[in-house]
């Protein structure tokens, strides 16, 4: 299949087994009320989504990229989504770099395409999931997902007897945005992601206005802040997610600019408290003092 140009096109090959955990990203939104919050896992049917695209789907492979894909996507489309996602994953491994605390060590990402209903996230094990509503809408987060591959952490605490906790969810999802965007822009790309917001220059204005409503305000303590809005989680999120996503990309840019992005980057070296500790002492500030510059910068403070 020459068309194909230097990609290899295979249908159904032998598939290797993926065992998701969690990360977080864009649900096909939907305002408005909800009767009764419930819980979301948008990880638990991964496995019949890989054993459906391994009956029934097609596969494609780059040098950086492994495409499967549901019938419902023409071949065409997949070529051309391949092509496009081959210099964006690349670019994000030299931008991100390697390390001997990443879970995933360079090599291909894998992108599973499903036509089910269901939140994009990434598994840290080199592959993501993408439902085919976000493909069709223009909104899949491809960057985001395979930055959070890229930033999977092997790192426990090295002081068990301190105080545990979870790597604060402004920073492991803010940073990925941050990176697929720099990247998509160096690109040539274009990344919009669930939540409308395509460049690094108009994040601060969409945060700004978000934050400014009544959803928008329960999400700003957790920008910058501690614990994590649980909200995420339920079937409410798409009431809250569009502020906490747009505002904590802004606030790990205002954070990019002042103390640099490997910085930022190499906080992954560390375990949950650990990365917390450093956190709160970036460059001999402590964090609530960078939130509160970045919250007056934005007149929110």
């Amino acid at each position: 299949m020459a068309e194909v140009l230097d990609y290899r096109y295979r249908i159904l090959p032998r598939l290797r087994r993926v065992v998701p955990t969690l990360a977080v990203l864009g649900l096909p939104m939907a305002f408005g009320p909800v009767v009764a919050q419930q819980a979301l896992n948008w990880a638990a049917d991964d496995g019949s989504r890989v054993a459906t695209l391994a009956k029934d789907g097609a596969r494609l492979e780059g040098e950086n990229v492994i495409l499967w894909f549901p019938k419902s996507l023409a071949l065409a489309d997949a070529v051309a989504l391949l092509k496009r996602l081959e210099p964006g994953v690349a670019a994000l491994w030299s931008r991100v770099g390697r390390h001997d605390w990443q879970t995933v060590k360079k090599g291909k990402i894998t992108y599973y395409l499903s036509d089910d209903t269901f939140v994009s996230h990434a598994s840290g094990r080199a592959a993501v999931f993408v439902p085919m509503a976000r493909v069709r809408d223009g909104h899949a987060p491809f960057l985001h997902e395979a930055t959070h591959e890229l930033l999977a952490s092997t790192r426990t605490d090295r002081t068990p007897a301190g105080p545990s906790g979870r790597r604060p969810l402004w920073l492991t999802e803010g940073l990925p945005d941050y990176i697929a965007r720099l990247v998509a822009a160096n690109a040539g790309m274009t990344e919009a992601g669930p939540f409308d917001t395509p460049t690094i220059a108009g994040v601060d204005n969409v945060c700004t206005e978000r934050a400014r409503t009544a959803n928008g305000a329960t999400m700003m303590p957790y920008i910058g802040g501690d614990g994590r809005p649980e909200v995420l989680y339920t079937t409410e999120r798409s009431r809250f997610a569009p502020t906490f996503y747009a505002c904590s990309f802004s606030f790990v840019k205002y954070l990019a600019d002042q103390v640099g992005l490997n910085e930022l980057i190499n906080l992954f070296a560390f375990g949950p408290a650990d990365m917390n500790a450093h956190l709160d002492r970036l460059r001999g500030k402590k964090l609530s003092e960078w939130r509160a510059e970045w919250l007056r910068l934005l007149s929110l403070g």
